[in-house]
């Protein structure tokens, strides 16, 4: 069921002051006449307790009251801070409307407060690394003399990477202890619209948490690990991105698969650890609405190892794996590893031999489309 939090914020107005000081200002409108606009908040959510449900003593939102129903327009009143406390927002400062003068009132607003947010709505700044779950309202609520009660739904603005890992053929505890992702379609600050609850990326970065979970041999159905992340232009199928992942204390990179997010929804990919490495199920990713939150690990299939002994120098087209669906990781032999894709090639400064190894799921088959400085196939382990 939804979470649903309804708030009353009695606006009172002591002082008459312009409405065009910067520094925050009551608009014009006699407040024994005028009627106070109120403020009622749903924040439309199900999930996580990543995601915000409710709203706690002391939270803190940027508002703003626009002359008609657009972003654009002019402040009624500049520098609105609403504060939560005790069940109520208090606005500061106040917003009246009144018959003879001030009509109508358009009202929009922004969770978490920034005082640098004030001054605009439409370049509202967000910075990811702070890993904070931002609310936007969404198209204008308007409020008249005679309707003067905004009802505002809050929306997610961000996406949810969040991560499920299961253990197969790995003896160690299987510790998760930090994830971060990198790569040309991560991106740690960027601006949103109020009204559409759109961020555009800005700059590029990482984006880390860490955690403390141990990986079983059948994955987590709740409380999955999880990051904040802009989700424009969150896009894999146009560039690459990737996960780092610590456990046990190792670090293991490995290549975000095919995807390209949408505000408001979390992506839940599905990873498998073993002996040799952490690689992608690209398969099973999953994107549901943030209200969504059980998930459930499905069986892997195929599982295999190739083995080859390569014994040259410059470059070596990989073998071709046969099969829908088919990942995998490949090790070069030269200490240096990545994720299988149909057409990969490795660069070898030296004449020595290259143990290479491939960890594959959903292979059915292989080609092996060059023979060239091929020394041995083992596929004893490939069934």
């Amino acid at each position: 069921m939804k979470n649903y939090l309804y708030i009353l914020a009695v606006l009172t107005c002591t002082t008459a002051c312009s409405g065009d000081s910067s520094e925050g200002s009551s608009n014009p409108v006699d407040p024994i006449t005028g009627v106070k606009v109120q403020i009622e908040t749903e924040i439309v959510t199900r999930s996580s307790a990543t995601a915000k449900k409710v709203y706690a003593n002391g939270d803190e939102m940027n508002v703003w009251a626009k002359t008609y129903g657009a972003t654009t327009a002019d402040d009624i009143v500049k520098n609105i801070k609403a504060v939560f406390n005790g069940g109520t927002w208090t606005l500061t400062p106040d917003v009246y409307l009144e018959a003879s003068k001030v009509k109508n009132a358009f009202i929009y607003a922004s969770y978490p407060y920034a005082a640098d947010n004030s001054n605009t709505a439409n370049n509202i700044n967000i910075d990811v690394t702070k890993q904070t779950d931002i609310l936007y309202s969404g198209s204008y609520v308007p409020v008249t003399v005679n309707t003067y009660t905004a009802k505002l739904k809050m929306k997610h603005a961000l996406s949810l990477a969040t991560f499920n890992i299961v253990k197969d053929g790995y003896s160690g505890e299987g510790r998760l202890q930090k994830l971060t992702l990198y790569g040309d379609s991560i991106y740690t600050k960027g601006v949103m619209k109020v009204d559409k609850g759109k961020v555009s990326g800005l700059e590029k970065g990482e984006v880390s948490s860490v955690f403390d979970k141990t990986i079983t041999t059948s994955g987590w159905e709740q409380d999955l690990p999880r990051m904040w992340v802009i989700p424009l232009p969150f896009n894999t199928k146009a560039t690459k991105a990737y996960l780092k992942t610590v456990i046990d204390g190792k670090e293991y990179v490995s290549m975000v698969p095919e995807v390209e997010m949408k505000i408001g929804y979390q992506y839940v990919f599905h990873l498998v650890l073993t002996r040799n490495g952490l690689e992608f199920i690209p398969d099973q990713t999953t994107s549901i609405a943030l209200e969504e939150e059980a998930d459930q690990m499905q069986p892997l299939n195929g599982h295999g190892i190739l083995k080859l002994t390569h014994e040259g120098i410059g470059s070596f087209l990989s073998l071709y794996l046969l099969g829908d669906n088919v990942f995998g990781t490949v090790k070069w032999g030269d200490e240096s590893q990545e994720t299988y894709t149909d057409g990969l090639s490795h660069e070898y400064a030296t004449t020595s031999q290259h143990p290479i190894m491939y960890e594959t799921w959903n292979s059915i088959g292989f080609e092996l489309r060059n023979l060239k400085d091929v020394k041995i196939i083992d596929i004893s382990q490939y069934e």
